[in-house]
This record gives C-alpha cells, sequence and structure tokens, in this order.
C-alpha cells in the first residue's frame, strides 16, 4: 500500500512538467528575414516552443537551430482557432511584434532590444510607416 501510494505521489509530480515542455506551435511559414528581440532570423518554416517556465524560442525546422524570445505581457483576443505571428514591416525590415495564440484567445507582445527599438527608431523617421504582416500557422 505504501509502494502504491509513492508511485502515485510520483507520478503526479512529474504531470506538470511533461505537460508545459511540450507545447508548441506552428508550423509557420515566414518568407522573410526578420528580427525578435535581438536576434536576426532567416527565412524558412518555423515552430514556436513553449520550454520550461514558460519560456518561448523559434525552431527552424531545416536547420534545427533554436533561439529563445523574450516576451511581454499580452491582451486578450477574440479565440480564431489558429495560431498566428504579427510582423510588422516598415521598409524592408520585419519586426516580430506579438504571438496570437488562436485557440486560448491571448497573445504575448514581443519587446525589442534598446539597439534594434534605437533602428527601428531611424526607419519611422525616414518616413517608413510600419505595416502590419500576419502570418498564420500552417497546420
Amino acid at each position: 500500500m505504501l509502494i502504491r501510494c509513492l508511485f502515485l505521489a510520483l507520478l503526479l509530480s512529474m504531470m506538470p512538467a511533461g505537460i508545459n515542455a511540450q507545447q508548441q506551435s506552428g508550423p509557420f511559414e515566414i518568407p522573410f528575414t526578420f528580427v525578435a528581440y535581438d536576434s536576426d532570423f532567416e527565412p524558412g518554416e518555423y515552430r514556436l516552443e513553449v520550454a520550461l517556465k514558460g519560456n518561448l524560442r523559434l525552431v527552424h525546422r531545416d536547420t534545427g537551430r533554436a533561439r529563445y524570445l523574450v516576451k511581454g505581457s499580452g491582451r486578450a483576443i477574440e479565440k480564431q482557432g489558429r495560431d498566428a505571428l504579427l510582423f510588422e514591416r516598415m521598409g524592408n525590415l520585419y519586426v516580430l511584434r506579438e504571438i496570437r495564440y488562436g485557440a486560448e484567445g491571448r497573445t504575448s507582445v514581443m519587446p525589442l532590444s534598446k539597439q534594434r527599438s534605437d533602428f527601428v527608431q531611424v526607419y519611422t523617421t525616414q518616413g517608413h510607416r510600419p505595416e502590419p504582416v500576419l502570418i498564420s500557422a500552417s497546420w
């Protein structure tokens, strides 16, 4: 009886980590080079993974290269079913601004580093107006 209780307790303690460690979204086919926080990303197919403690990372399908993303607070949105990535296009610069979790009805805002924010400011002072570009998961 004691062994059975210990075994059940062990199983219950392992469940949350296993569930959270395997959440993913995508694939997202991104046809342009883009910036997120302080990293440059090449065009290609990506999947978004939720790692331990809610950290996000983008994984390139062909190269397997993964980079962690810094996320900010989000907002509630209408439940849409598909996840999506919202970019801002300014000239030939694409910036990842938001991740939309369609089935959950929420978002995560993607901040930029100070250096990248200054770079974007140069684009806007040159007259480039941000245009939204939405890429939905292609599952």
